[in-house]
């Protein structure tokens, strides 16, 4: 239980930090995207109150769907993109950002800790897509976009998340998308409470 604990409270101070939904506006667009077996589906599956269903992800697409929450404040999504982990998604990226004000990227942070398979340099690659895509955003005078990293799989890291967050900042810290760092939070996503607690300091 303590390590729970111990989760929900970082979790609860990231959140708290960045107001990430603050500006939301009734009907946006949100893209979820990643790594392979990341937790992307099961993340989006809570989001709209659907059955989570086990399996490998292609392309989905939801469209007008409400986020509720315990304040009984109601987040209307316009439509959510669920893209599939593998490299051949990616030339899918740029569309998806482009029409999306959120972009949640999921990784998994004890394979990217450990550069297990060069996992390092394929996440790195994919962050450095997402911020060449923010950048001619704003070039084109287009709403700005917001981003959450979420390092999924903490159960399984053998140190401390405390001592997760700061390797990974200083992994990326001379990146281009360094300024992601502040706006990563790790998660396990196989637990309800965990979930919903995000949801409801992201939306709230």
């Amino acid at each position: 239980m303590i390590p729970i604990i111990i989760g929900l409270g970082l979790a609860w101070l990231f959140l708290e930090r960045i107001g990430f939904f603050k500006d939301a506006k009734n009907g946006d667009n949100l893209c979820v995207i990643g790594m392979p077996q990341a937790g992307k589906t099961r993340f989006l599956s809570y989001l709209r109150r659907a059955r989570f269903l086990e399996g490998s992800t292609d392309e989905d697409t939801h469209e007008d769907f409400v986020i509720r929450l315990k304040n009984e404040t109601e987040i209307n999504i316009k439509k959510a993109t669920d893209l599939g982990g593998t490299d051949t998604y990616r030339e899918k990226y740029s569309s998806l950002i482009e029409e999306s004000q959120y972009i949640f990227f999921f990784f998994n942070i004890k394979q990217y800790l450990e550069n297990e398979e060069q996992y390092q340099r394929r996440c790195n690659s994919r962050l450095l897509q997402i911020f060449i895509d923010f950048e001619n955003t704003k070039k084109s005078g287009g709403r700005k976009k917001k981003i959450i990293l979420f390092g999924t799989h903490k159960d399984l890291l053998t140190i401390s998340e405390i001592e997760a967050l700061k390797k990974f900042k200083q992994l990326i810290e001379k990146k281009k998308y360094k300024n992601f760092k502040d706006n990563v939070s790790l998660i396990d996503t196989t637990k309800d409470e965990e979930l919903k607690l995000i949801v409801e300091k992201i939306f709230a």
